[in-house]
């Protein structure tokens, strides 16, 4: 098994150079997996191989991740 670091939502929103709030997004709605560290003030955690793999999937359709907030905006 490799050993893959985990990140925070802010390392992750500036690697995909989004906001935090998008990662949150993407995370509630299951388009990228973590887990939830703690208890009611929980964090989330995404490892790199995760990371590397949502923004596969999202180059190979064409669409590289996009802010959410950019979109409704």
């Amino acid at each position: 098994m490799s050993e893959s670091k985990l990140m925070t939502v802010t390392e992750v929103a500036a690697v995909a150079r989004v906001s935090d709030y998008t990662v949150r997004e993407w995370l509630r709605l299951g388009r990228l997996r973590g887990i939830k560290l703690g208890g009611a003030r929980a964090g989330w955690r995404i490892s790199e191989d995760e990371l590397a793999r949502f923004i596969a999937a999202a180059t190979s359709k064409g669409e590289p991740p996009a802010d959410a907030e950019e979109r409704t905006g």
